[in-house]
């Protein structure tokens, strides 16, 4: 972000990098926004300032930096957990610089833990750029290392997104419960509507590679559920390396911008894929064809799989992973189908839900994705026949060691054992089943 005026109070003058101490590769953090806004008797924003941005739609494309819109703390969302507890997002809103080309709306595909979704995008409104944070007017030190040169911290640009036409009518997720800085204890949220798309960017070759990366942001409108505290106005500082250090006022949260993937082409037009044929009444089932250890990213990583293996078999629909996290299982998280369930080949594994969650299958999960049979497997599912958690699970599935286990099924049984019947440390290489929403 390059400042075409002279630099405001409190900015250096040297050429600033970032650090965050022992990141390592791991699940890419959520975050919750805030409102914010420069706290009073704090200069105005710099005009001129620009960035050149390049993600996966193209650039680098010169943007002028017009204002801050907001600050992103990282979040654990019903137990996913803070990976990257140092690094937040601080929001600058955006506008295509003078002579610009202009922005073309596309539809993109996005599957995060709430749900898989086509969205439209109709104009870049915010960059969000990682800076350190501290509550209070003192402004923390800058970090010393650029935190994206890991690949799950990313700036993004964000763009302006809505459901594209002729999609289903927005269904509000269960309200999740929200931990960050500034609610020590969990905070209930109702999700109101999609806002954003966000695309991870290379900000004027500070990242290159970072447009190729493959996890962006999905976020949601958001407001606390009813008879929730009112939440008070809180003063943070930040630093972001790239622009002076701001102090801020922060009014309110706004936006829960999930982790999501973006499993089919995203500009459109996009070819139409190949659908492989539903020879099942009703829900399809699979085991995957691949193995992955305990550490799988908890329940957003294992529907992340699911979505990946579908989509690479060209079954059309969303997938979800048969697996639990404390709190939180099939029994919960899927819809429970009146249709019978079968394998992707047509066999028939249970009439209904009811029939599912009864403890015995009328055929065991032995097919993959793309109809090859399974002879003999073991998938990780830390879930009882009634779809409902069990404690042994890996470490919520984010630990990959062999000081913890995980309970799996069998993919040869038909009784309970097919989703309960070992518990193996979790440093070993299992399959996931996948179930058709």
């Amino acid at each position: 972000m390059k400042r075409s005026l002279p630099a405001l109070a409190l900015a250096g003058t040297a050429l600033f990098v970032y650090a965050v101490a022992g990141l390592g590769v791991s699940a890419p953090d959520h975050y919750l926004c805030y409102k914010a806004a420069r706290a009073k008797g704090q200069p105005k924003f710099s005009k001129g300032a620009t960035t050149a941005l390049e993600d996966q739609l193209g650039g680098p494309l010169t943007f002028d930096v017009v204002k801050i819109a907001a600050i992103c703390n990282p979040v654990d969302r019903d137990g996913s957990g803070v990976v990257h507890p140092d690094v937040h997002q601080e929001g600058f809103k955006i506008k295509v610089h003078e002579g610009g080309p202009k922005f073309v709306k596309s539809n993109h595909v996005t599957v995060d833990a709430f749900a898989q979704r086509t969205l439209t995008i109709t104009a870049p409104v915010v960059l969000l750029d990682v800076a350190p944070q501290a509550l209070g007017g003192t402004p923390p030190a800058v970090f010393g290392s650029d935190p994206t040169s890991d690949p799950t911290v990313n700036r993004f640009k964000c763009y302006k997104a809505k459901l594209a036409k002729g999609s289903p009518k927005f269904l509000p997720p269960a309200s999740p419960s929200v931990v960050d800085a500034f609610f020590g204890i969990g905070r209930q949220f109702v999700v109101k509507n999609v806002t954003k798309l966000c695309e991870p960017v290379d900000e004027d070759g500070e990242t290159p590679g970072a447009e190729t990366r493959q996890t962006v942001l999905v976020c949601y409108a958001v407001k606390l559920a009813k008879g929730s505290p009112k939440f008070v106005k809180t003063t943070v500082a930040t630093n972001d390396a790239n622009v002076a250090p701001h102090i801020l006022v922060v009014s309110a949260p706004a936006e829960l911008c999930m982790p999501a993937l973006e499993p089919t082409p995203t500009v459109t037009p996009t070819p139409t894929p190949t659908a492989t044929a539903v020879t099942t009444p009703g829900k399809r089932v699979f085991v995957t064809s691949t193995a992955t250890n305990g550490q799988i990213g908890g329940t957003f990583g294992a529907d992340t799989i699911c979505a990946e293996r579908a989509t690479a078999a060209g079954l059309l629909g969303t997938f979800k992973a048969w697996l639990s996290v404390t709190g939180d299982g099939p029994s919960t998280r899927f819809t429970q189908s009146a249709t019978p369930y079968g394998l992707v080949n047509g066999t028939i594994i249970a009439n209904d839900w009811n029939d599912l969650t009864d403890g015995t299958l009328a055929h065991a999960i032995n097919v993959d994705e793309s109809g090859n049979a399974v002879t003999f497997g073991e998938a990780w599912t830390a879930t009882d026949a009634a779809g409902a958690p069990k404690a042994t699970n890996c470490s919520n599935f984010l630990n990959n060691t062999s000081s913890v286990s995980g309970v799996c099924g069998s993919t040869a049984q038909t009784n309970a054992g097919w989703t309960e019947s070992s518990t193996p440390t979790c440093d070993t290489q299992l399959r996931l089943y996948c179930f058709e929403r």
